[in-house]
């Protein structure tokens, strides 16, 4: 499901039409309906189940964020958290988990779309392997192109090459790239124990998160995951289970401006003062 402000304009009610064309994929439209907002321009949807209209502005206080989401959670009981500010990844889920009374915990990115079995699949393989804390799943881009994320502890070199090397530069290093992203041993069977796991979509046991305390808050959008990762296996044992399948449309640091690699430096410098400092890996490039 996707939240779409501004959809009764020009550009966004093309948006969402163009959306629907290529996949089906909820959509949640929101428009306050001023002077740039027709809902002629949605007619097309009207009674389309995959399509829900609510008029408001995103910023107002008219606006029943409730009623933005629960036609497609029917039957479930959904809290909004909110009032805190920006309070970080790792701290905004500690606020979620901390209040839970649950078994099992999501860590989810808003940019990945899950198969509609990768929920039940997850809960299918903790119950036949109760020894697993942490799962993390197979997952491609929009164009299908596999992604590895499951990593080795990563050194200072091969994260310069993927946030801010060029693609022409890469490839003189693509033997360092596949051994930090495990392609040596990822395959299409389940593999136990990776160092890392990303955070875009981690499936937790509730009780292993909250032995762990959650997610270190210090960091504030990035390593946030390996952290997590590293400190989970000491506890529990993590899993990469391939017939749990997402979609990430994810990018690199240095693709989202320079607060963004501030921050990813800021993250790192705090990561490695706590683990140690690791500047290459030992393999053949190639």
């Amino acid at each position: 499901m996707i939240l779409v402000s501004g959809s009764a304009g020009f550009i966004g009610s093309n948006f969402v039409l163009d959306w629907f064309a290529l996949c089906d994929e909820p959509v949640v439209s929101l428009d306050a309906l001023t002077y740039a907002g027709n809902m002629e321009n949605l007619k097309s949807l009207r009674g389309d189940n995959r399509h829900v209209f609510v008029k408001g502005d995103i910023n107002g206080e008219e606006v029943d964020r409730l009623k933005l989401v629960s036609p497609f959670f029917t039957g479930l009981d959904i809290i909004f958290l909110e009032g805190q500010g920006n309070v970080r990844f790792g701290a905004g889920h500690n606020l979620a988990f901390q209040q839970a009374d649950s078994e099992f915990h999501l860590v989810l990115n808003p940019d990945v779309t899950l198969a509609v079995d990768a929920l039940q699949q997850c809960l299918s393989f903790f119950a036949g392997h109760p020894e697993c804390g942490l799962i993390s799943p197979h997952s491609v881009n929009p164009a299908g192109e596999r992604l590895y994320l499951c990593k080795r502890f990563p050194s200072l070199f091969v994260l310069a090459l993927r946030g801010f090397a060029p693609e022409s530069g890469k490839k003189y290093f693509n033997g360092l790239m596949s051994t930090y992203e495990m392609r040596d041993v990822i395959r299409d069977e389940v593999f136990w124990d990776p160092p890392v796991v990303s955070g875009c979509y981690m499936f937790f046991r509730t009780d292993v998160l909250k032995k762990l305390g959650g997610f270190d808050s210090r960091f504030f959008l990035y390593f946030e995951d390996s952290d997590l990762s590293l400190q989970a296996a000491g506890i529990s044992r993590i899993a990469y289970v391939p017939t749990v399948s997402i979609i990430h449309r994810g990018g690199f640091a240095a693709k989202k401006g320079w607060l963004h690699i501030y921050m990813f430096i800021k993250s790192a410098y705090l990561f490695y003062q706590k683990y140690g400092w690791k500047f290459f890996y030992r393999v053949c490039l190639g």
